[in-house]
C-alpha cells in the first residue's frame, strides 16, 4: 500500500475510481468540478494536497482537502477542510483509511472537519481530533406533506396513512399563513433586500464590522463569495443583500440554493448567512425575503445548517425548529500543536454551511431560470 499525491498522468483513472463511488453525484468525477473546488479557492490550491492509497498500480482510496482560512482570535488562521475521504469497499478492512488519514495529520498544522459518519467519528475522535461546534438543521415548514416525505423517506410514509388527511389540510392553510406573515413583516421593515453581486467589496466591510460578534468564524469577502457563489461549474447560487433603506449601506447578506428532489420535495436551502447577531431587524428582513423567494416557487420548506447559538432563538421565534443534532452536525479540528488544538476547543465559534460541500455538488438543484425570481424585494 502506498500513499502518494495525486500527479496529472493519474487523472483519467482518478475520475473512474470517483465515478464508481460516486455514482449518485456526478459532479465528484468531473474534472472542472474538481479544478474548482481543490484548485481555485482564493487561499490557493490544494491539489498538491490530493492524497492517494495506491494498491498494486490500482486507486483505492482517496483523501482531498480544501486550502481555506479562519478568523480566530482576531487574526486569519491559515487551515485545510477534509472534503473527501473514500476507499473503496474491497480495501476497509485494510490500513488504507488509517494511512491516507495519518499522513494528512503529519503534513498540515490545523485539520478541520465538517462532520464524520457514525462510523468514522470514533476513529477521529481516537486519533486526536476535537470538536469545536456542532451544527443545528433548522427547518421553516410550508407544506407539512414535502417535509415528511423528506425526513422519513418516501417507502415509509404509509405509516402515516391515517394522519395525512390533516396533513393535505395543513398543505392548504400553512402557505396562505405564512404569506400574509410575509406581507406584514416586508411592509413593516426597514431594509431593502435584493440581489447582491458577489463581486461587491461591501462583503469585506459588511465582515469586518460584524466579525468581533461572531467569534471564530470562516472569513469571507468577495473573493470568497466568488469563488463560492459565481465560480462554481454547476448550479446556482442565489446572493441576498440587506440593506439600510436610509443610508443604503449593506447590513447582511444570505446566500441560497432552490432544491428539488423530484417526486419528494422542494425546498430552500440557505447556505451562508452573514449578518450582526444583535441586529434582528436586518435577519428577519433576509429571512421573510427567501421565504417569499419559498413561496413563489411552492417550495416544501427552507433549510438553514447552523453553528451559531445567538441566533437560535430568534430563529425560534420566526417559526423554525431545530433538528436533534447527530454525528455528521459536528465540526472536528486536528492540531499537532496541543497548545493550539484546545485554544481553538475554548472559542465560541459562528459558522454556517458555507464551510461543507453538500450543496455545491448540483444535486437536487432545480434546474430552471431561476434569474426570474430575483426582482428586488424589500423587508
Amino acid at each position: 500500500m502506498q500513499i502518494v499525491p495525486l500527479s496529472p498522468d493519474m487523472a483519467p483513472a482518478l475520475q473512474q475510481f470517483l465515478a464508481r463511488h460516486y455514482p449518485d453525484c456526478p459532479a465528484k468525477a468531473d474534472p472542472a468540478y474538481r479544478t474548482w473546488k481543490f484548485s481555485a479557492h482564493p487561499a490557493g490550491s490544494a491539489l498538491s494536497d490530493y492524497l492517494l492509497a495506491i494498491d498494486e498500480g490500482v486507486i483505492v482510496g482517496q483523501l482531498a482537502l480544501i486550502k481555506d482560512y479562519v478568523w480566530t482570535a482576531g487574526s486569519v488562521t491559515p487551515c485545510y477542510w477534509l472534503a473527501d475521504l473514500i476507499v473503496a469497499e474491497s480495501h476497509r478492512t485494510t490500513a488504507a483509511l488509517f494511512q491516507l488519514l495519518r499522513t494528512a495529520m503529519a503534513n498540515h498544522p490545523l485539520l478541520m472537519l465538517n462532520g464524520a459518519t457514525e462510523k468514522l467519528a470514533p476513529l477521529f475522535h481516537r486519533f486526536g481530533w476535537k470538536p469545536l461546534t456542532v451544527m443545528t438543521d433548522f427547518y421553516q415548514i410550508l407544506r407539512p406533506s414535502g417535509a415528511l416525505r423528506f425526513g422519513r423517506g418516501v417507502g415509509r410514509m404509509g405509516r402515516l396513512r391515517h394522519f395525512m388527511p390533516l396533513v393535505a389540510i395543513a398543505d392548504g392553510i400553512l402557505p396562505l399563513a405564512w404569506s400574509l406573515v410575509t406581507q406584514a413583516q416586508t411592509a413593516f421593515g426597514r431594509y431593502d433586500v435584493r440581489p447582491l453581486d458577489p463581486l461587491d467589496r461591501e462583503i469585506g466591510t459588511l465582515f469586518a464590522a460584524i466579525v468581533p460578534k461572531l467569534g471564530a468564524t470562516s472569513a469571507r469577502d468577495a473573493s470568497i463569495y466568488q469563488w463560492k457563489t459565481h465560480q462554481r461549474p454547476i448550479g446556482t447560487d442565489i446572493t441576498l443583500g440587506a440593506y439600510d433603506a436610509v443610508s443604503g449601506i449593506l447590513r447582511g447578506c444570505l446566500v441560497a440554493k432552490i432544491m428539488d428532489r423530484v417526486g419528494v420535495a422542494r425546498w430552500i436551502e440557505i447556505s451562508d448567512l452573514l449578518v450582526d447577531p444583535d441586529d434582528h431587524g436586518c435577519l428577519i428582513a433576509l429571512l421573510t425575503s427567501v421565504r417569499r423567494m419559498a413561496l413563489d416557487t411552492r417550495a416544501d420548506f427552507l433549510r438553514a445548517r447552523l453553528g451559531w447559538p445567538a441566533l437560535a432563538g430568534t430563529l425560534a421565534r420566526q417559526g423554525w425548529l431545530a433538528r436533534p443534532s447527530t454525528f455528521s452536525n459536528q465540526v472536528l479540528a486536528y492540531s499537532r500543536d496541543n497548545d493550539h488544538l484546545q485554544a481553538l476547543t475554548e472559542l465560541p465559534w459562528t459558522l454556517t454551511a458555507m464551510i461543507g460541500d453538500t450543496v455545491d455538488t448540483g444535486r437536487d438543484e432545480w434546474r430552471v431560470d431561476q434569474t426570474t425570481r430575483l426582482a428586488p424585494i424589500s423587508g
